[in-house]
């Protein structure tokens, strides 16, 4: 059993998807949008943090991948 969370990052607004995997099986555990108000670039990020830490407080995964960021 294997638990993954997926970011997809962006300041204002950043997606997130947990699943398990079990033998051949996938499961969707957890997902949604951290959304950020306008602001501090700083705050935002801070936000972002907050949230994905709690993310991986409830649901203590064995692996995270990340998206990667594009510049266009």
């Amino acid at each position: 059993m294997v638990v993954v969370l997926g970011i997809d990052p962006g300041s204002a607004n950043t997606g997130y998807g947990v699943v398990l995997s079990r033998g051949g099986t996938l499961a969707a555990l957890d997902g949604g949008v951290i959304a950020t108000r306008p602001g501090p670039l700083e705050r935002r990020l801070a936000e972002i943090h907050t949230r994905v830490c709690d993310l991986i407080s409830k649901h203590r995964p064995e692996a995270v991948a990340v998206e990667e960021l594009n510049d266009s």
